[in-house]
C-alpha cells in the first residue's frame, strides 16, 4: 500500500472485521472460540513477537484469567457466518480487542 494512501486510511476510525464459516462441512473437532472483547482490559494484553523467515512481526496475546467470557458455535455448519471484530482504534469502546482459539471439542 502506498504510503499516502495508509496515512489517508489511519486518519480516521481502524477496525478490524473478520468473516469465519467452514468451506465444505461442519466444524466438529476444533471449533473457533472467541473471548467477549468487553471482558478484556488493555492490561490482560501481553506483547510477543513472531519470528519469521519475512522478519519480526509483533503482536499481542491474552492470558487466560477468571473474569473472561468464552463463547463458540457448536457443529458450525457451512451456511452459518460468525462475524466478529478483532480490532478497534477507537477509544471509548467496549471491547477494543478479542482473543479467539480453536480448541479440541470434549476435551
Amino acid at each position: 500500500m502506498p504510503p499516502n494512501r495508509a496515512r489517508f486510511l489511519l486518519r480516521g476510525r481502524v477496525r478490524i472485521i473478520n468473516l469465519w464459516r467452514p468451506i465444505k462441512h461442519p466444524v466438529e473437532d476444533c471449533p473457533l472460540a472467541i473471548c467477549d472483547g468487553s471482558t478484556v482490559t488493555a492490561d490482560d494484553l501481553v506483547e510477543c513477537d513472531s519470528i519469521h523467515a519475512q522478519g519480526r512481526r509483533m503482536f499481542g496475546l491474552i492470558p487466560y484469567r477468571p473474569g473472561f467470557r468464552w463463547y463458540y458455535m457448536s457443529r458450525q455448519e457451512p451456511n452459518q457466518v460468525l462475524l466478529f471484530k478483532n480490532y478497534d482504534s477507537k477509544e471509548d469502546v467496549n471491547a477494543k480487542c478479542i482473543e479467539i482459539y480453536r480448541f479440541l471439542a470434549g476435551a
